[in-house]
């Protein structure tokens, strides 16, 4: 891949005036996934990196990625 996904969450966002109501909604989902995943990935690195404990990297998936229902 050559582009990061703060560049695709950057250029999805400039795109949404372009598209109706439904898909900028579609695209706002998108974007939300996107940071969910870097932020599973960042615990992940945590964990890996022996700096947090299982329970603490579930606890922290559970709460800061899945807090708002919408997984």
């Amino acid at each position: 891949m050559g582009m990061t996904i703060n560049e695709s969450i950057s250029i999805l966002n400039g795109q949404k005036d372009w598209y109706e109501l439904n898909k900028s909604n579609a695209i706002d989902v998108a974007t939300d996934t996107m940071r969910k995943y870097q932020k599973i990935e960042e615990i992940i690195s945590e964990w890996n990196n022996h700096c947090i404990s299982t329970q603490i990297a579930i606890s922290e998936i559970a709460n800061e990625v899945l807090e708002d229902e919408n997984d």
